[in-house]
């Protein structure tokens, strides 16, 4: 072989290497493909692609991009139906008055504007429910994140059952629960949105949640590129389901992976029931949102006290944590980015496993011990910071002694035997409350608690979850130096964020 035909064979294999790892326009890279991402235009013709009113696109190909401009119909649709799904795209357009949509969920393709949704697209620098980005007349932009006028501009749409996010290049710039618009001809927001039915106003929440997509003429040339799609499952199933990460039948966790580039962040959920009852069980709904970002989740259960007193319902839950670590590479995990979540016990113990030296035994014969139990944050919602009988009355009174939380954790059936034996158990109330580990070098914690501050407490349900848990908390954070956020609606605020969501999706997305 010449060294001229050597050379060129190297390049055309270098130049098939970087096609298959990086993609070229209108095409799929290894991973898209991979992931199940379907490629609806293929940048050469308009197959699988034709007018709303059922007429051939009279606008040809155009440098590799669909034109709506001219078409014949109002939108250019797909042939197929979507409901579940992430829509990818480019845009741009030349003209700086350009006017055009992204539609999708049409369940009518003659009527689009009042069965469908639309994602403006257009020229300008505003935000508003008329800007680049927004749900059309329903949820308006935060931000213009639009590229100058000639320029591409990537543009994402996420419909998951209710939930509709959009981002543009990278940014989300609008999201919806479609289930909050519930009522007819108005938004949440008390203004009143276009969309009627028969010529009657109709609430969006019964749009339907499956349709047409397609890119609308409104009297501009717009050019759309790189469309490409991923169906979602919905609801979503867990990916891995009552997995075992221990010893004993309570020892099980449901997984959901989150689609993405690279390993995800994973958020873990700790149930609560004061260590005596509770299930991994979770509403979708509370998945869903951190699914959407790219968030992978997992709940977990553990033995309760009734079986195995304390350290095991939260020794049982640090073992869980080293177990997923363990699973990193088959889950597609980052393992620097796992945080926690949890109420009453379940914030309990996610505050522990927070705040605690790392229980990791590097010389283990058990290859999940030997794995961290460090995480990146936790946000919890009314729990413990401490167990210790002797303080938490003093904290909040006699009635919190009531809750059969204090005396089950140390396997005693009755608070009157758990205090006779104080002495027998005082070490695992204080090894066991958060409060008595927290320093500087702790991740950030964020708090949440109902707003019921009488002293003392008024029964055992108040007590146990009583807002003055989080005040001592955030007083000893405060003066120690570490990042601690108390959310107690009227008396404390985070200055930062203003809902646990937030606050999880910025450290784990690190925003």
């Amino acid at each position: 072989m010449t060294k001229s035909v050597q050379l060129a064979t190297a390049v055309i294999a270098g130049l098939l290497f970087v096609s298959s790892a990086i993609g070229f326009d209108n095409d799929l890279s290894d991973e898209e493909k991979k992931a199940g991402w379907q490629l609806l235009f293929n940048g050469k013709d308009l197959t699988g692609w034709k007018c709303n009113n059922g007429k051939p696109v009279a606008t040809p190909v155009e440098n590799g991009s669909i034109v709506p401009y001219k078409s014949g119909g109002y939108i250019v649709i797909h042939e197929k139906t979507f409901e579940n799904f992430v829509l990818k795209c480019d845009v741009r357009w030349e003209d700086p008055r350009c006017n055009s949509g992204i539609f999708f969920r049409v369940e009518d393709p003659k009527n689009p504007v009042h069965t469908g949704f639309e994602v403006q697209v257009m020229s300008g620098e505003k935000v508003g429910k008329h800007e680049f980005g927004a749900i059309y007349d329903l949820k308006a932009t935060n931000k213009n994140a639009g590229n100058e006028t000639g320029e591409w501009n990537s543009v994402e749409i996420r419909c998951y059952g209710p939930y509709i996010n959009v981002k543009v290049n990278g940014e989300e710039v609008a999201a919806m629960n479609c289930d909050k618009f519930d009522k007819p001809g108005v938004c949440p927001d008390g203004k009143k949105h276009k969309y009627k039915l028969n010529g009657k106003p109709r609430a969006v929440k019964d749009f339907a949640r499956a349709g047409y997509l397609g890119f609308q003429d409104h009297g501009h040339k717009v050019w759309y590129k790189n469309v490409k799609l991923l169906e979602l499952d919905y609801p979503p199933s867990p990916t891995q389901a009552n997995v075992s990460y221990g010893a004993h039948d309570a020892n099980v966790l449901d997984f959901w992976q989150a689609k993405g580039d690279g390993p995800r962040p994973l958020l873990v959920y700790i149930h609560g029931g004061g260590w005596v009852g509770g299930d991994k069980k979770r509403n979708v709904n509370q998945i869903i949102p951190f699914l959407n970002e790219g968030i992978s989740y997992a709940a977990i259960n553990y033995r309760l006290t009734g079986e195995a007193p304390l350290p095991a319902p939260v020794h049982d839950a640090a073992r869980a944590i080293q177990f997923i670590r363990s699973k990193a590479t088959e889950w597609n995990i980052d393992p620097t980015r796992i945080a926690l979540t949890g109420g009453s016990a379940g914030a309990c113990t996610s505050m522990w496993i927070l705040l605690h030296d790392d229980l990791a035994d590097p010389n283990s014969e058990d290859p999940v011990l030997r794995e961290s139990t460090r995480v990146t944050a936790a946000a919890v919602a009314g729990g413990q910071t401490s167990i210790d009988p002797k303080v938490i009355e003093g904290w909040l009174g006699p009635n919190v002694l009531k809750h059969r939380m204090i005396n089950m954790a140390v396997g005693e059936k009755t608070m009157e035997a758990a205090l006779e034996n104080y002495d027998r158990h005082k070490s695992l109330y204080e090894e066991f409350s958060p409060y008595n580990h927290l320093d500087s070098d702790d991740p950030p914690l964020f708090m949440s608690y109902g707003n019921n501050m009488k002293l003392p407490s008024e029964n055992a349900g108040h007590g146990i979850h009583h807002p003055v848990y989080g005040v001592k908390m955030k007083e000893k954070a405060d003066q120690e130096g570490h990042e601690c956020h108390l959310l107690i609606k009227g008396v404390s605020e985070s200055e930062e964020y203003a809902t646990p969501a937030e606050f999880l999706m910025s450290k784990l997305l690190a925003r």
